[in-house]
């Protein structure tokens, strides 16, 4: 995992602007080792027992069967899947998919209604969103890992994913706030983002849900090499142009240019570059924007559109 890619565009902008089942079944609570179960207790929800309404685990397999049948989502088709809740009052939750005991992909889900349910977004890898591994790992160099603290997800949208960690002891922030994708520490503080320019309150935040069903499969599909974004850095300090269209974002693509999509989450305090490889469209007319962070995500386009630059 490279989790020094976040710092890095921090610091180039600096001067700018600083679960288990298998696929077809009901999910089960999956075997943990002594340090990522120590960690696990720390989430409110890990003293109650998940109750899985039986509409949820249809509307998740339902999404896995259709992902499990695109190029290089094979390992998807046998996998298990625990599920979390996504911090208070989002009606949304983690799915992390495993197979041979490792992680290898997850997706967001929300409800949309009683018995609704819409895909958010999804990825491929190893390193999933909201990984206890990955957090593990960040603890450890966080020197946060003995410390008397709690945790709890917070999920607005795909470029608002964050682990608050509350720590106790007076030797630590009272609060700190870890990439939920990276394992990156962000600067952010209780109120919002670190002095001295405030972020919105989260809740106003929170972005539309994508029209995605269980029902809904992937029409079409590209998917193209990843490349290093810091190869070449037309993208920094540049004005960000309109934001185009989807089938100009096509073109791009199949004219084979290295297309970066940059982000500015949390008070434009930060900017994060994603490469674009690819896109997954679904019968429902959302297209889902393959980037590369660490490994594969698929955001929606319409949250990028709306919320980062594109520069071919």
């Amino acid at each position: 995992m490279n989790t020094s890619k976040l710092g890095l565009a921090v610091a180039i902008i600096g001067g700018m602007l600083l679960g288990l089942c298998p696929a077809t079944g009901t999910a089960l609570e999956e075997p943990v080792s002594a340090d990522i179960r120590a960690v696990q207790q720390k989430l409110p929800e890990s003293r109650q027992p998940d109750v899985q309404a039986p509409r949820l685990a249809e509307a998740v397999n339902q999404f896995i069967e259709h992902v499990a049948a695109q190029a290089g989502f094979e390992s998807w088709r046998q996998a298990s899947w625990t599920s979390q809740p996504l911090g208070p009052g989002t009606h949304g939750w983690i799915i992390l998919l495993q197979s041979g005991g490792q992680e290898i992909g997850y997706m967001v889900v929300h409800a949309a209604g009683p018995d609704t349910y819409r895909l958010t977004e999804y990825g491929l890898g190893p390193y999933p969103l909201f990984s206890l591994q990955t957090l593990y790992r960040s603890l450890v160099q966080l020197e946060l890992i003995s410390s008397d603290y709690t945790l709890e997800r917070l999920y607005l949208d795909p470029l608002h994913a964050v682990w608050q960690v509350t720590a106790r002891d007076q030797q630590v922030p009272g609060i700190v706030y870890i990439d939920a994708k990276t394992g990156e520490q962000l600067p952010l503080d209780s109120i919002g983002i670190a002095h001295p320019n405030p972020m919105p309150p989260l809740a106003g935040l929170v972005k539309p849900f994508t029209n995605v069903q269980p029902a809904h499969t992937i029409t079409a599909s590209e998917q193209l090499p990843p490349f290093d974004v810091y190869g070449r850095l037309s993208w920094v300090g540049k004005t960000p142009p309109a934001a185009p269209p989807f089938d100009t974002l096509k073109e791009w693509l199949a004219e084979g240019q290295r297309v970066v999509v940059t982000t500015e989450p949390f008070g434009k305090r930060i900017m994060v570059p994603f490469p674009v490889t690819g896109y997954q469209v679904w019968s429902g007319g959302e297209a889902f924007i393959r980037v590369q962070q660490d490994d594969d995500r698929f955001i929606p386009f319409s949250l990028l559109q709306e919320s980062g630059a594109f520069f071919p």
